[in-house]
């Protein structure tokens, strides 16, 4: 949870300010999901990745976003 707004309100600022950045946002689920988040996720390309996760799939996701995320590039790691 971040302090003064959500992931959501984070990532819609920073569309608004700087849309290559926000394409590279990474979404981290730690379970606690709502409706209305799951829609939203469901209409983002961001890449998602769901807690516990992997350190080794934290570093390969890292490297796709370095890379630059092709278009059919998997949503959930």
């Amino acid at each position: 949870m971040m302090p003064m707004m959500t992931g959501i309100e984070f990532y819609e600022v920073l569309l608004g300010r700087n849309p290559e950045l926000a394409r590279r946002v990474v979404f981290l689920s730690g379970g606690a999901v709502t409706a209305k988040t799951e829609a939203f996720l469901a209409s983002v390309p961001n890449l998602r990745m769901e807690k516990p996760f992997e350190v080794g799939n934290m570093l390969e996701t890292v490297q796709v976003l370095l890379a630059g995320v092709p278009d059919d590039a998997p949503k959930t790691k």
